[in-house]
């Protein structure tokens, strides 16, 4: 989602080939305007020479904006390459929490979680998730909590404590990607959505007479609530969302151009080359059309302060909602921060909103 470049790092040219930046296809059909430029001097007549050079370097701008298209795609959402090390100085990313601190609740619950993984039905990729029942409570409730941006299952475990204290079991999850899932290119939250559906089918097909929430952190929020315009099962009574975005056209058009200065007029750009390698489109599923088409009760949370993804996106979507909801807002935060700075009232506020709903 991210779309991140930063010039200052340096890529070797064989790293480019090995992270599938630049692919031999590419280098082959940039060859071709090349070629056909050298031939155009062979030709005897002045007109066919001129013919020749004009056709070579139209053949050649329309295959070097389709190249760099490829190659935005593979550096922004190709899985091989490490983006933290992409991310320019000066742009906030304190929102991606160290996962492998030794005070990591997952972690520390490592001896009681059930690691399952089920093959995604779109592209049977493995996707990885994990089950931790209530070593304190005996229930058959269970919340799904979905990571962000650049983490995995480890991300959220922040907010996997805070519901397991409440008395819940856990299920979360690595999205395509990240962590132990496959994935040549990230989801976005589209086909994470289509994952998280499948995930929580092989979970219904293991464990009977559940009763499900969903809860999602940034893009794992656009992922659950893109996931309510899908097939989901009816045991997922409801949805808490934090920091989540009406879609992803929308918030990478709100990106390129407040945090790098970009036209976003490139998302049309490079959708094609999204198409052709990722077989998504950024306009495809989204959060909006989710909230929309859902009957499920909905907990909105933003903090005002959000540079990432801005808190009229979370408005957006709450009058978008056509079922019961809640909005939660807090005045001095930014971009997953507010269960952080507001731990008690945060945890009130999903403690009553369960018991409601689930």
């Amino acid at each position: 989602m991210y779309l991140i470049l930063n010039s200052s790092n340096n890529l070797r040219g064989d790293d480019l080939f090995m992270a599938n930046i630049f692919s031999l296809k590419d280098f082959l059909l940039i060859c071709i305007p090349i070629i056909f430029f050298l031939v155009s001097f062979k030709y005897k007549t002045k007109k066919k020479k001129i013919i020749g050079i004009v056709t070579s370097f139209i053949l050649f701008i329309c295959i070097s904006i389709n190249i760099l298209c490829n190659v935005f795609v593979n550096i922004s959402i190709g899985t091989s390459i490490d983006k933290v090390k992409l991310i320019p100085d000066g742009i906030d990313v304190s929102f991606i929490k160290e996962e492998n601190n030794e005070d990591n609740f997952i972690i520390k619950m490592q001896p009681y979680i059930e690691e399952r993984y089920v093959e995604s039905s779109k592209d049977n990729k493995k996707i990885y998730y994990y089950i931790l029942k209530n070593q304190k409570n005996d229930t058959n409730k269970y919340i799904v909590t979905v990571h962000g941006i650049l983490g995995t299952h480890k991300q959220v475990s922040y907010y996997s404590e805070i519901f397991y204290n409440l008395g819940y079991n856990i299920i979360t999850l690595d999205l395509r990607g990240y962590g132990k899932s496959e994935g040549d290119y990230f989801g976005l939250g589209i086909l994470d959505a289509e994952d998280l559906v499948d995930v929580i089918k092989d979970f219904n097909d293991n464990y009977k007479n559940t009763k499900i929430a969903l809860f999602g952190v940034s893009m794992g929020a656009a992922t659950v609530l893109t996931s309510l315009d899908l097939d989901m099962p009816s045991n997922v009574k409801c949805i808490i969302e934090d920091s989540g975005y009406t879609g992803v056209a929308s918030i990478c058009k709100y990106q390129l151009q407040n945090m790098l200065g970009i036209s976003p007029k490139i998302v049309d750009i490079v959708n094609p080359s999204v198409k052709e390698k990722a077989k998504y489109s950024l306009y495809d599923n989204s959060s909006i059309q989710g909230v929309k088409n859902t009957d499920r009760p909905t907990l909105f949370i933003h903090g005002k302060q959000d540079m990432i993804v801005p808190y009229g996106m979370c408005v957006e979507l709450y009058n978008s909602c056509n079922a019961e909801k809640e909005l939660f807002l807090t005045e001095d935060c930014g971009h997953t921060e507010s269960g952080y700075n507001y731990k008690a009232l945060y945890t009130l506020e999903c403690k009553e909103f369960l018991k409601k709903y689930l």
